[in-house]
Formats: structure tokens, sequence, C-alpha cells
């Protein structure tokens, strides 16, 4: 595949996982989010699964940086559980006895798989995780106000590059467009990018419906 083509990997990622992006934002526990109506041991219950999540994602990116794509597109910045962890500890919550919910462990399976069989579709995990630090900054500003958090603390999780954000987009998008994937290889992507759409919002019901 040439080089023209190769550019089409993330305009294809975003126009097949359009319908499951507007269903996760329409999500129960995202629109309290975004609205400042998400009660705080809520927000933290679902910061604690997120942080298993990118927890894992990134341990099973970072052993499969042989795979020449994902050394390409893979930076240490990617790995997002230190944020994550410092705020659910900033509600006081021991990040050492935080247990996967139902949904993050089926989740966390199926990286586990993902890696054994195809290691390049985590990227398309890696895609919406990245894709969310986007709409990211916004909501940590309603989330701010709605706790009263002091100087950001508890809400860097979601604004994790701070102003840096539209540059480590731009490199994300950058470095996966100099990869020449496949046509096999992007549906594979596109297929793992709809399952983590899928897969927070299964989280987000656990959450929501006491069940971590």
């Amino acid at each position: 595949m040439n080089q023209a083509a190769a550019l089409d990997v993330m305009l294809t990622l975003r126009e097949s996982t359009m319908e499951k992006h507007k269903l996760a934002e329409r999500h129960p526990l995202q629109h309290a989010m975004a609205t400042g109506k998400l009660p705080r041991a809520q927000y933290a219950a679902m910061t604690a699964q997120m942080m298993i999540v990118h927890r894992e994602l990134f341990a099973a990116l970072n052993r499969s940086r042989g795979v020449p794509p994902i050394a390409a597109v893979l930076r240490d910045y990617h790995d997002h559980e230190p944020s994550c962890r410092r705020d659910i500890e900033h509600f006081g919550v021991d990040a050492s006895l935080v247990v996967a919910s139902a949904s993050t462990s089926r989740f966390i399976a199926e990286i586990k798989d993902a890696e054994s069989s195809s290691p390049l579709a985590l990227l398309g995990a890696l895609y919406v995780l990245e894709g969310a630090t986007n709409g990211g900054k916004y909501i940590a500003r309603v989330v701010k106000l709605a706790y009263r958090l002091d100087a950001g603390k508890g809400a860097e999780s979601l604004e994790p590059y701070a102003e840096a954000q539209p540059q480590r987009w731009e490199e994300f998008k950058q470095s996966m467009r100099g990869v020449a994937f496949g046509e096999g290889e992007i549906a594979h992507l596109v297929a793992m990018a709809c399952r983590t759409f899928d897969a927070v919002a299964e989280i987000g019901d656990d959450v929501l419906n006491g069940r971590v």
C-alpha cells in the first residue's frame, strides 16, 4: 500500500466508529460527568476502572513494540495509568485495592487475546483512548467546578497532556498516517476501536449500577 492510501487510516477510523462515538457521548455516566452531575464516588469509581484499562493496554502495547507499526506509534506518554492513579488517590481511593469490574475484566481479557493473536489491533483501542483527550479537556473544566478541585488535582486523567494536548493528538495522527496499513489491518483496528467504545460504555454501566 502506498503512502497516499496509508493517509486514509485516521479518516477510516473516524468514519467507521462515528456511531459508536455518538453513543458513547450519550451514555448516562458520560452525560452526567459532562454536566457536572455525576456523584464524586462514581467519578472516582469510573476513573479507577479506567486506570486498570490504561495500565493493561499500555502494558500489552509495550510488550508488542517489536511489531513495527506499534513501535512507530507508541510513546511513553501514552501511559495514562499514573494520572488515573493520582486522580483516584486525590479522592481517597487506595489504588492498590481497586478490583476490576466484570466488564473491565472482560475487556482486559480481550486486550490480552489481541496481544497474542493480532497485537497491531491494539492501536485501535489506543486510538479511542487518545481521542478521548480531545473532549476530556472540556469535561475537566466542568469536573473541576463540580467537585471544587484545587489546582485541577483529581481531573488530571481527563486532560493528561494539559496545554500540549493538540500537539500530542497531531503527533498521534501523523504517526498513524505514517504506517502503511493494509486493508485487513485497518479492519482489525476498526473492530478493536468499536469494541473499546462498547467496553467503556459497559464499564460505565457497572459503575452506575454499583457493580464495582
